[in-house]
């Protein structure tokens, strides 16, 4: 599920034009995001 989350979210930052060395970064970002978000939920 991780990577397919990686995946969707690289694809939005490519369609926004943000850079590829951002990307990286943003990615792994919103993923943490996403795992705090889904941690306070449970």
């Amino acid at each position: 599920m991780k990577i397919k989350l990686r995946i969707a979210v690289r694809k939005v930052l490519r369609e926004f034009g943000y850079p590829p060395d951002i990307i990286k970064i943003t990615a792994e970002n919103a993923i943490k995001q996403a795992e705090l978000i889904a941690q306070a939920l449970t």
